[in-house]
């Protein structure tokens, strides 16, 4: 009932001021009257009519009239299931749809006019029939039915598609459902209706559906279908067990499925895991608790950069197990990655000999690598300490060093890969949590600080400037009437509110972060896609979540 394009400054302002922001979602209530005012309508006294006055009011054009006599019809005693019967068979549909609910009502509809209307050339009644006698129909029934060529509406089908979800547990009807589907992939209803139809069984007609091969399209539709099936097999899998009990094992299955669609099938496997990691992004969600990783999460011949890596990272949400990096807010190696860190950590010995072996450091000698900040800090100073070295006095862990360290710029075997490798070894192992070093960062760094031949100190890394990955929430974003603007300056991000001016984002996390807006504490959360790109945030704000959306 309001558009942004049209609203003043002079408007927008007095919204602020009287927060008139604040109930964001509840809409409006207008009140709507006819412009010539209470027209004059005279109604039958339908509490002393007769058995067929009342069914003749079935016809009435008056809406309130035909209810009223259908409710009545509900209670009346006597057997009048004939006329009812030939209201519903007569020429006009509104009526017969009146006369079809109260012989349901009066529990009378019989099996055989449920089928007659349900193949008449009239979608309504076809509709209403099977809504309100899909219980006296058979499995055999509903196929014979399914191959009417008088089945055409879309509403027809997706009523169709319902009534057959009561016998979903017959092969058979998860055929015919599979055969809607596919002839009705366009339609968002009917396909929802059959995804409702299989409920309690969506990995078998998952399995099913795949296997047939011919059915399943490429398409944006397809893709969400699969999607939607695979959440739903998921949830129905996973119940409403304690996030400390063992998940159903029958999960394991969807993943096998999941893991099966590969080659000219991978674009099935990656909608599959979307579905997982779909459900794993609800609020409050508990990952099911696997008794150990599964293989699809093991497999090491899967390229980082290929699609279906970043799709099963993503699925990794949905489920955990003892020693789950996920679990300990570690985000998985990439099969490279892995082998990047492997030339790292054979090139490790020689760092050992004054950090330890296990980075636990040698007193008076050299401070550990374990838990140490200039370790899992910006690998931009991490990288200039192991190209350059670095002279003390220097803090580490409470602890105070005032040795020299010298680099390794100059030794054949620390070319980028190992620079990357050592510096992902360094901070993936003891503890250390910190992302990855690709070879690209470490090649930057190598050539950023080439002309560096002398240790480095605390105070000049300090200074050294280095990518906080902020970089991915700055822009524009729209909300309602307001535009908020992210931006990133030396000392971090700041957003910008019209009329509130800007503010400071503290973080609280990765992707979080709290602003103080008008005397307001308000919470910010970027939300990432699967491919990493932030296109909206999060306000939250007095218990409400407020959605914007990037526009540049």
């Amino acid at each position: 009932m309001q558009d942004d394009h049209f609203l003043t400054d002079e408007l927008r302002e007095q919204i602020f001021e009287r927060q008139l922001d604040t109930p964001i979602g509840m809409g409006r209530i207008w009140r709507i009257r006819h412009s010539k005012g209470k027209p004059e309508r005279a109604f039958p006294k339908l509490a002393l009519a007769s058995t067929d006055e009342l069914i003749g009011a079935l016809s009435h054009d008056n809406g309130w009239v035909r209810d009223t006599a259908q409710r009545l019809l509900l209670t009346r005693e006597g057997d009048y299931r004939t006329a009812l019967e030939a209201v519903a068979r007569g020429e006009e549909t509104l009526p017969a749809l009146h006369a079809i609910w109260t012989l349901q009502g009066r529990d009378e509809l019989q099996r055989d006019l449920v089928l007659e209307l349900a193949v008449q050339d009239d979608p309504h009644r076809q509709v209403q029939a099977l809504r309100a006698g899909a219980a006296l129909l058979s499995p055999e029934d509903l196929l014979i039915l399914h191959t009417q060529q008088t089945l055409g509406a879309e509403a027809v089908t997706l009523q169709l598609a319902l009534a057959m979800g009561q016998f979903a547990d017959r092969v058979d009807i998860r055929q015919a459902l599979a055969k809607l589907l596919a002839s009705h992939l366009a339609s968002p209803y009917v396909t929802q209706a059959v995804e409702r139809a299989v409920s309690g069984r969506e990995l078998r007609f998952l399995s099913e559906y795949l296997a047939a091969g011919t059915m399943v399209e490429a398409t944006a539709q397809g893709r969400a279908v699969l999607k939607f099936l695979a959440a739903n097999a998921y949830l129905s899998l996973r119940g409403d067990t304690a996030s400390s009990a063992a998940a159903n094992p029958a999960l394991l299955n969807l993943l096998t499925l999941a893991a099966s669609r590969e080659n000219e099938n991978a674009w099935q496997q990656v909608a599959l895991l979307r579905g997982m990691q779909w459900v794993a992004r609800r609020s409050g969600f508990v990952p099911a608790h696997l008794d150990a990783a599964p293989a699809i999460f093991t497999d090491g011949e899967i390229s980082g950069e290929s699609p279906l890596w970043a799709a099963r990272m993503a699925a990794r949400a949905a489920f955990t197990w003892p020693t789950d990096e996920l679990a300990l807010g570690i985000t998985p190696l990439s099969p490279e990655q892995l082998e990047t860190m492997a030339a790292g950590k054979a090139f490790y010995p020689r760092c050992g000999a004054c950090h330890g072996l296990s980075g636990e450091g040698i007193a008076g000698l050299a401070p550990p690598l374990a838990g140490a900040s200039w370790v899992t800090g910006p690998p931009e100073w991490l990288g200039r300490i192991i190209l350059q070295g670095m002279s003390g006095p220097v803090n580490v862990g409470g602890q105070w060093f005032d040795g020299v360290m010298p680099g390794h710029r100059q030794l054949q075997e620390m070319d980028d890969r190992t620079l990357a490798g050592l510096m992902t070894y360094l901070r993936r192992s003891w503890g250390n949590q910190a992302d990855p070093v690709s070879i690209v960062v470490a090649s930057n760094i190598r050539t950023a600080s080439a002309g560096r031949d002398k240790a480095w100190t605390a105070s000049e890394l300090r200074a050294i400037p280095f990518d906080r990955g902020y970089g991915l929430f700055v822009g524009e974003y729209a909300i309602s009437f307001a535009t908020l603007t992210i931006t990133e300056e030396a000392d971090g991000l700041f957003i910008s509110v019209p009329l509130y001016g800007t503010s400071p984002l503290t973080p609280l996390s990765e992707t979080r972060f709290s602003a103080e807006e008008g005397g307001e504490l308000l919470e910010i959360e970027f939300v990432a896609e699967p491919g990493g790109e932030v296109n909206s945030l999060v306000i939250h704000r007095k218990g409400d979540k407020i959605t914007a959306f990037r526009e540049s």
